[in-house]
């Protein structure tokens, strides 16, 4: 029972501080997924809480995670689903940046060509 008091208020403070929208440094990032990764092999049911911390967390961060932590992240949500949750979390991720890489200017692009002179 411990455990499980322990698992809820473990998320439900990560929640609350990942909706305080600080600018993390990557190893805190990284350190934030690793945390996550822990439960891949888990085969408890996870509590609403904790799936909402991993929304809260790839809204929050989802442009400074690498490719490689939101493969593994999809992976996770793949082993720990929620009927509501997840595909959020999956929207979330898919449909992002990675980290280092620039914002698409493919749009910026066309508006300056097609703009009369």
């Amino acid at each position: 029972m411990k455990q499980f008091d322990l698992h809820v208020l473990s998320s439900y403070f990560i929640k609350v501080l990942i909706e305080k929208k600080y600018a993390l440094p990557y190893r805190v990032l990284d350190a934030l997924v690793a945390h996550f990764m822990k439960f891949y092999d888990d085969s408890r049911v996870m509590h609403v809480i904790w799936h909402q911390t991993l929304l809260a967390f790839a809204q929050r961060y989802k442009n400074e995670l690498t490719k490689e932590d939101k493969a593994d992240l999809n992976t996770l949500v793949e082993r720990q689903r929620h009927a509501l949750i997840t595909p959020e979390i999956l929207r979330e991720l898919n449909n992002s940046r990675n980290r280092g890489e620039k914002d698409d200017d493919s749009m910026s692009i066309y508006i300056l060509s097609s703009s009369p002179l």
